[in-house]
């Protein structure tokens, strides 16, 4: 409801949609101009990754080695451990150590990187 026909984001956002990689934050929501945080970043790859014929489920104990695993949001754990064992994310420097921190805002650098290593490391599979 809130992506009007026209808009920059309306075609990209409805095929996304259409093929079961975003959700939106709530039934006809989207909220084109909010942030994404690293784990719907994980989740929007994990989906678009299935669509791919790709095995994304992972044993979430992958969480558990990240001291702030366990505030991985629970629709968001398979993704996030699924994320880490294919070497998309491997976590942030914040507090002196390496976190997962799944709420924050992904920067812009944050998510080239998971692209590029999206492109390199997982599509091979499907070539």
């Amino acid at each position: 409801e809130d992506v009007e026909a026209g808009q920059w984001c309306a075609h990209p956002v409805s095929w996304a949609s259409q093929n079961g990689i975003v959700n939106g934050i709530a039934e006809g929501i989207f909220d084109p101009h909010a942030s994404v945080t690293r784990e719907q970043i994980a989740v929007i790859f994990s989906r678009y990754a299935s669509t791919r014929g790709i095995d994304t489920s992972a044993d979430t104990q992958a969480l558990n080695t990240y001291p702030d695993g366990e505030k991985v949001s629970t629709w968001a754990q398979e993704a996030m451990a699924w994320a880490i064992s294919a070497g998309l994310i491997s976590g942030s420097k914040e507090y002196h150590e390496i976190r997962l921190v799944p709420q924050n805002s992904a920067t812009r650098g944050q998510v080239a990187a998971i692209m590029m290593r999206f492109i390199r490391q997982v599509l091979p599979e499907t070539e």
